[in-house]
This record gives structure tokens, C-alpha cells and sequence, in this order.
């Protein structure tokens, strides 16, 4: 069975919740493109069994955006040409809090410490933090319900939902373990 590298944090509670994000492998060699169409240049050609991840709910014109787990690229691929093998898990308050009395700003400060050796890109609702191999630096997030990935080139991502309190500080440490991929119904 292939291995793969897993992006995991130091957790306080883990919860696994229902994911719509899937890994998925090709079944032939197909085009990965810049958009949801086969109008759409293309970025490159995947080669048969290549490792992707997307989500499975938000299909365009038969294509899913998704990331290539062998380089980190994003990109388009047509839906017909995937085999999903497993879900994505999505973790729950996985912040430890790390100062309860209020700092004097509306939004949170999270200090992220990316305990790796690669290149790992924290994608926060709509924004995106680059950050470089052993970096340890505090981000503002707002105040509410917020969805975590982090991503690093050859790495599944991990997922977390998170409701973080504007005025408080938290603390991630991400590191990469090794796994097993299990196909779905196995």
C-alpha cells in the first residue's frame, strides 16, 4: 500500500467530523488545468495514479478543484478520470488557548510554528500564510468560525474548524507523520 505524509498538529481536543474534502488518485494520465473546462489552459499533465485532494460537494461542469499532493500545485481536473480512496478527516478546536485574559486587539493572535522541514502554507478562510521549514510566527485571525488547511508538497492536508475569540491568543505546532492510506470500503 503507498504511503503518504499526514500534516498534524499538537492537539487539546480532537474531534473527527464528516469531510467533503476526498483523496483521490487518477485512473488514467489527464490534464490539470487553470479553470473548469477543457477551454481552460493546462497547468500540466497528471500521470496515471497521481494523489489528489479535493472536495467532492463542489463539482464544476464535471471538474473538481483540487490540490496535487506530489507538488503542492492547485488546479482543475476532470471529475470521470478520479477514484476517491478515503476522506479527509476535519479536526475540531484543536487551538490551544494559551492566554485567556484579553489582549487589547478585536481579532485573535495565533502563534504558528511549522515543526518541519518543507514549506508548509496555512490557508485561513480566504487568506493564506506562507510559512518557511521550523518558522514560529504569530498571525491575526478574526473573531469567529474560521476553517484551517495546511499544506506542505507531498502532504495530505490537514483540516480544522475552528471558533476562536477575538482578544485571545492561541498556539498551533505543526508537524508530518506517516500513514497509511486505506481505500474507501476496505
Amino acid at each position: 500500500m503507498k504511503q503518504l505524509l499526514i500534516i498534524i498538529t499538537i492537539l487539546t481536543c480532537v474531534n473527527l467530523a464528516t469531510a467533503k474534502d476526498m483523496i483521490g488518485v487518477t485512473t488514467t494520465a489527464i490534464n490539470f488545468r487553470e479553470g473548469p473546462s477543457t477551454d481552460s489552459d493546462v497547468i500540466k499533465v497528471l500521470p496515471f495514479a497521481s494523489v489528489v485532494v479535493y472536495d467532492d460537494s463542489n463539482e464544476e461542469n464535471g471538474f473538481y478543484y483540487g490540490y496535487l499532493v506530489k507538488d503542492g500545485t492547485w488546479g482543475y481536473f476532470a471529475s470521470k478520470y478520479i477514484t476517491p480512496v478515503e476522506e479527509v478527516p476535519v479536526y475540531e478546536n484543536s487551538l490551544e488557548e494559551i492566554k485567556t485574559e484579553d489582549v487589547l486587539l478585536d481579532d485573535a493572535l495565533v502563534e504558528v510554528w511549522n515543526d518541519t522541514n518543507r514549506n508548509m502554507t496555512l490557508f485561513v478562510n480566504e487568506q493564506s500564510f506562507v510559512f518557511n521549514p521550523h518558522e514560529k510566527r504569530t498571525i491575526e485571525l478574526p473573531d469567529g468560525n474560521i476553517r484551517i488547511r495546511a499544506t506542505s508538497k507531498g502532504v495530505i492536508p490537514y483540516i480544522t474548524d475552528e471558533s476562536i475569540l477575538g482578544g485571545r491568543q492561541y498556539s498551533w505546532k505543526f508537524y508530518i507523520v506517516t500513514s497509511k492510506i486505506k481505500p474507501i470500503g476496505r
